[in-house]
Parts: C-alpha cells; structure tokens; sequence
C-alpha cells in the first residue's frame, strides 16, 4: 500500500543521505 512504500522508500533515502554524508 501507500503507508508500505513511504516506509520503503524513507528507509532508502535515509541510507542514501547517510552514505553521502559519510563520504
């Protein structure tokens, strides 16, 4: 559902952020 991918896809931009932001 919707609640389901915000989930996912907050999960992902965290990791994302913080592999950047651990560079």
């Amino acid at each position: 559902g919707i609640k389901e991918f915000a989930h996912s896809l907050g999960k992902f931009g965290k990791a994302f952020v913080g592999g950047i932001l651990n560079q």
